[in-house]
This record gives C-alpha cells, structure tokens and sequence, in this order.
C-alpha cells in the first residue's frame, strides 16, 4: 500500500494505525478526523534511522487530539507549518525529530484557538533542516509547556514570544520574551 486516501466518514485514526508503514508515501487526512492516536505515523519507538516516506502537509480543520509520538521520528517529508484551531493539547513527542515541522503559531490572543497544553518533548529536535533564525509566537490561550517541550527546536534558532506567563516545567534555555498584547 503507497497511497491512502481517508474518506470522510472516517473520524479517528487508532494507535499505531500507520507506524512502521515504510513503503506508504502519501496519505490524505479528510478534515472530519478529530483524533489521531498515539504512534500513528511514527517511524518506530526505538528511535531508529529509517524515516517514514508518507507524505502529510496538512492536519485535519477539526482535529482536536494529536496522541503521544503520533509523528515522533516519522522522516523529512511530515512538512506541517500550521495547527488547526480546534486542537487542545499537543501531548508527549508528537513531533519529535520531524526535521521539517516548523510550527510558528501556537494558540490564539483572542480565543479563536483551543491548544493550552504542551507536553514534554512536544518538539524535540523538530524543524532542524530549516537553518534561519525564527520567531515562535506563543498566545494566550497557551496555559501550558511541559519539560523540553521545545528541546533543540529549529536547531536552537527560534526566538519563543510569550503572550502571557506561561507555567514552563523543567529546564528552559529559550530565548523568550514576555508580551504584554
């Protein structure tokens, strides 16, 4: 199986549903899916260097659960730069060492998102083939960030603009400022 095409009756993707789908090169996300589930499309737990090949540019406008390691290791070609507004939480690794996510918008000043949590790890080594510096803005509705949430984020080129305090566990060696918008 190389292409999958989710119709729309389908809401939720389950755990594991495509992890270790090593030939699957693309698959496209109906917007009606509301939950993908944990490993979903992860390459492997072990953390192993054979990438996924499946191609996803776009998450679903009604997603609202991204699980754990959903994207965690999954390769170069997961090339998200945008969140829908109805996701809640980004849990534990979900895009841990996607070099290609670049997600500069997290949650929302005037109520229009619902993302207020992100977990540990949530971008861990994500974005490190993109090489400029890049300001992350982080909103209001953020409430907030677990440990390492952003361990290695852009290769440590991304400057995180804060909208509020924000309750930030365990280290943090970002390059933030706090604004009062």
């Amino acid at each position: 199986m190389k292409f999958v095409d989710l119709p729309a009756s389908i809401r939720k993707i389950g755990d594991y549903a495509f992890a270790k789908s090593f030939d699957l090169e693309k698959v496209t996300l109906n917007d009606n899916i509301t939950h993908i589930g944990q490993w979903a499309f992860s390459s492997t737990n072990d953390h192993s260097e054979t990438p996924m090949k499946v191609a996803i540019t776009k998450l679903p406008d009604k997603l609202e659960v991204l699980g754990s390691s959903a994207f965690c290791w999954c390769g170069p070609t997961i090339t998200i730069t945008t969140l829908p507004k109805t996701l809640k939480a980004i849990y534990a690794y979900t895009f841990n060492g996607c070099p290609n996510v670049v997600i500069t918008e997290l949650g929302s000043n005037d109520g229009s998102s619902s993302l207020w949590y992100l977990a540990d790890n949530a971008f861990a080594y994500a974005g490190k083939n993109y090489k400029a510096n890049i300001n992350v803005n982080i909103y209001k509705s953020v409430e907030a960030i677990g440990k390492n949430a952003f361990d290695n984020y852009l290769s440590n080129n991304a400057h995180f603009n804060f909208y509020r305090y924000v309750d930030v566990s365990g280290e943090t060696d970002y390059y933030a400022t706090i604004k009062n918008e």
